[in-house]
């Protein structure tokens, strides 16, 4: 190897080393002239007297490098033309999913950023301190409806969402409002799934909560002894609010890819695998193991969740 393709701190190392080869100075003194330390001047030495000029030069020179990526043009036009306006986890995410290319999720940050594709958020402080979780799976699950024009058609819907205090697991469903209706089925669903849970967090809506009578979940709720507890303002649930962004960033999108246009599609895909890889995401693992949801034990939930006139509504 010629000294024109060394860089000046490799030709320094080779003079050195050069020099205590040919007996004229120490290898302490060869690493204090090439700023490294003992062991490094060794085994650099080593490397000299067995390999000649090659043994001095950087074993990654020619190499790819390390933050370079092969696909990374392909990425970038494939984002645009795919995933605009997707933060940088979710597009990482969806390129390794449906189009097979592995890119962390930081590393396509900084690409985004440095294409102008993607603008750094703004961290803000937090509005008041976060109260501890519950400790057991179905101790409380914070319910709450999310109005947003979920198909992208300028039309608002509502998604009523389900998370658990302790876990963060998650449960949804997209509805044309926040009705009694779109409540029932939730809850229902729930229950199916994972047992009846002790508490239900929600705020007061009369779909929830009536301040004279009782509504038609508040009975539904006794029958089955859960108890109802009122939020007094949207931070005291603040699980279930910051779970509506997430699923306006996701499931949107989600929608979006595969050209989703009805309400009963959305559902689909939601039951088929969105909700499952959500959890599997975000959800946390409880301090206490053993799930607080109490078993059905025959009862027959046509008789629960249905209007007080005693016609059922069959899910």
């Amino acid at each position: 190897m010629g000294l024109l393709l060394m860089s000046d701190k490799e030709r320094l190392r080779k003079a050195t080393m050069e020099m205590v080869k040919q007996g004229q100075i120490t290898l302490i003194l060869a690493a204090i002239q090439c700023d490294i330390s003992y062991r490094q001047a060794i085994r650099l030495y080593s490397r000299y007297l067995l390999e000649g000029d090659a043994g001095l030069v950087h074993k990654a020179r020619g190499g790819v490098s390390n933050y370079g990526h092969p696909d990374r043009e392909k990425i970038i036009s494939l984002y645009t033309e795919k995933y605009e306006g997707f933060g940088p986890t979710l597009a990482a995410e969806k390129l390794a999913e449906d189009d097979n290319l592995i890119v962390d999720h930081n590393t396509l940050r900084r690409w985004l950023l440095d294409a102008s594709l993607w603008h750094r958020q703004r961290k803000r402080s937090p509005y008041r301190q976060q109260r501890e979780c519950r400790a057991q799976f179905g101790e409380l699950v914070q319910m709450d409806g999310s109005i947003h024009d979920w198909l992208e058609e300028g039309r608002h819907r509502c998604l009523l969402n389900m998370v658990d205090d302790a876990t963060s697991k998650t449960f949804s469903r997209l509805e044309s409002g926040e009705t009694t209706r779109c409540v029932f089925l939730t809850v229902w669903k729930w229950i199916e799934r994972y047992g009846i849970p002790l508490a239900l967090y929600v705020d007061f809506k009369n779909v929830y909560v009536t301040p004279r009578n009782i509504c038609h979940f508040e009975r539904a709720c006794g029958k089955l002894g859960i108890r109802i507890i009122k939020a007094r303002s949207p931070q005291a649930k603040g699980r279930v609010e910051r779970n509506h962004a997430v699923y306006q960033d996701r499931f949107v999108k989600e929608l979006r890819l595969k050209k989703v246009k009805t309400v009963d599609d959305a559902n689909e895909v939601l039951a088929n695998g969105f909700i499952d890889k959500l959890n599997q995401k975000f959800e946390k693992l409880a301090r206490n193991p053993e799930s607080a949801h109490r078993s059905l034990n025959g009862i027959d939930l046509n008789q629960i969740f249905c209007w007080i006139m005693g016609r059922n509504y069959q899910a």
